[in-house]
């Protein structure tokens, strides 16, 4: 009974939160839209696919429309990739901070039709894109050049090297599955053997990527390296 108590507690309270701060925030927003517009949203940093790729269709859309806003999004609270999401906040007029969950959830309940509210179907993540095809927008800085030519110097990488991850379960089942059905996507790390054999004979290093992996990996190749789990 207490616990039900309290979760009733906790929901009205974020409920009123949103009303009055998230509201408050919307009617300022509206009322500098003459000098200043800003725009709210929600990108899914804890997949690296959303991550990339409703940012990069945001920015391209922007572009395209010539557009000075200033796009707040608030984020997961897991960020898939630290360095990806620091190279985006780096971008003209592109804000990440807690404080968007207020007037994005009073603009996604109340008001999902309002010009504040950078669009999930449209903006972000379109069923039909051409981002593909425009010109790229995310870029390497000299400072993350210098950082991944020293990472390569620890790991003993001097020549070329390919990346390499299999999608499993195991991601997922740790962050919480977003009730889509994505069995048909995984396949095992031991598929690639063949493939790591091959390219280091040929003198290029295989490196295996994965935050957290269903299966380690058994391969004793001085050229194969793994980054997964602790190992990154």
């Amino acid at each position: 009974m207490v616990r039900i108590l309290v979760h009733k507690f906790v929901t009205l309270s974020k409920m009123v939160s949103v009303l009055l701060v998230g509201g408050t925030t919307v009617l300022i927003c509206y009322a500098l839209i003459p000098f200043v517009k800003i725009r709210f949203g929600h990108l899914y940093t804890s997949r690296v696919g959303h991550l990339c790729y409703n940012m990069d269709n945001y920015l391209a859309g922007r572009r395209e429309r010539n557009s000075d806003e200033w796009g707040v999004f608030r984020t997961d609270k897991h960020i898939s990739n630290k360095m990806i999401l620091s190279s985006w906040s780096k971008e003209k007029n592109i804000l990440f901070t807690k404080f968007a969950y207020f007037p994005f959830h009073f603009l996604s309940k109340l008001m999902p039709h309002s010009r504040l509210l950078i669009s999930w179907k449209s903006e972000l993540h379109p069923e039909f894109s051409v981002v593909s095809a425009t010109r790229i927008i995310f870029t390497l800085r000299k400072s993350d050049e210098i950082s991944g030519s020293e990472l390569l110097n620890e790991l003993g990488i001097t020549g070329q090297f390919i990346c390499i991850h299999n999608r499993d379960s195991a991601y997922l089942e740790h962050y919480h599955s977003d009730g889509n059905v994505h069995d048909y996507r995984d396949f095992e790390f031991d598929d690639f053997k063949c493939t790591i054999e091959k390219i280091t004979k040929q003198n290029i290093s295989a490196v295996r990527l994965g935050e957290i992996v269903k299966k380690e990996s058994d391969i004793s190749n001085p050229m194969f390296i793994d980054l997964t789990g602790s190992k990154r």
